[in-house]
């Protein structure tokens, strides 16, 4: 068990977002970090754009999420803390839809939960690994019936994990982001390479969280 272990892995994680436009209130991405249990919780959610109330779910979303995972049983079982926060959203009247992903990680443990888009990713020895592969993209949060997937990860002292709104990994690509993550780059580092490239794409709101074990440089 996590508490018997002398030596557990501690970790951290940092994010950034970006507006598509000079206006930061028009950010329809949020993302939020924190403790739980004995581990560390990450969640980003991306607002649906195309209809009022992107922005407002997305912020009750990781606001909710936050909370709820500061409870061990929603951090057990993770549909019912998907359920929660999308009945929280959908409660919302000025809310719309979001996409989610959120992973909680005790010492070697990952577990996680995403809907929609946003794009979870793995770094560890053997390669590369999309954690939300099997996400489904509707219903969404905030619809009253969001489903999502659930997926676990064993991770070691040089795992990385990052999360990313749409807006960034279709720029950067998933294996652009993994070869990033594998050159142990500053955020910083990400911010550059996506402000220098997206003006190939349809210009969309960014946003990453960066895990990694706290003892190593991010």
């Amino acid at each position: 068990m996590f508490w018997n272990k002398p030596n557990p892995i501690r970790w951290s994680a940092m994010g950034w977002t970006l507006a598509k436009s000079d206006d930061p209130s028009t950010n329809e991405d949020a993302f939020a970090t924190g403790a739980c249990g004995k581990g560390i919780y990450a969640v980003i959610a991306d607002g649906q754009g195309g209809r009022p109330g992107g922005r407002e779910a997305a912020t009750v979303a990781v606001e909710f999420a936050g909370l709820l995972l500061q409870d061990a049983l929603h951090r057990k079982h993770l549909r019912k803390f998907l359920a929660a926060v999308d009945q929280a959203v959908s409660s919302e009247k000025l809310a719309g839809f979001c996409a989610l992903a959120c992973v909680c990680i005790e010492d070697d443990q990952l577990t996680g939960v995403a809907c929609g888009d946003c794009l979870g990713l793995l770094l560890g020895v053997a390669g590369a690994m999309e954690l939300t592969s099997g996400q489904p993209k509707n219903p969404p949060v905030g619809s009253g019936n969001a489903t999502g997937c659930i997926f676990h990860a064993t991770l070691t002292a040089e795992s990385r994990v990052l999360l990313a709104t749409d807006g960034l990994w279709r720029v950067l690509r998933p294996d652009g982001l993994a070869l990033w993550m594998r050159e142990k780059k500053q955020l910083e580092n990400l911010t550059s390479a996506y402000l220098k490239d997206r003006h190939d794409y349809v210009v969309d709101d960014a946003t990453a969280v960066l895990i990694v074990p706290a003892t190593k440089d991010a």
